[in-house]
């Protein structure tokens, strides 16, 4: 008897992908689609006495991502 080796296609992984993104979403979004950064950079303005806008702080996340 042989052991059978299940052969993914691109499609499979891009799906995979998609379904992650799709459960974060639910973990994470409100729903209304509105995710938390609003909420974020009105907390880091008040602790630090900066004015970061949001487009700052998702700008921030992203650079955050990329130093990783």
């Amino acid at each position: 008897m042989t052991d059978l080796i299940e052969v993914k296609k691109s499609t499979d992984f891009l799906q995979a992908a998609i379904d992650v993104q799709a459960e974060r979403g639910k973990q994470y979004d409100a729903p209304d689609g509105t995710r938390s950064m609003v909420k974020t950079v009105q907390a880091f303005n008040a602790i630090t006495g900066h004015n970061l806008t949001e487009a700052e702080g998702w700008l921030l996340m992203q650079i955050v991502k990329d130093v990783r």
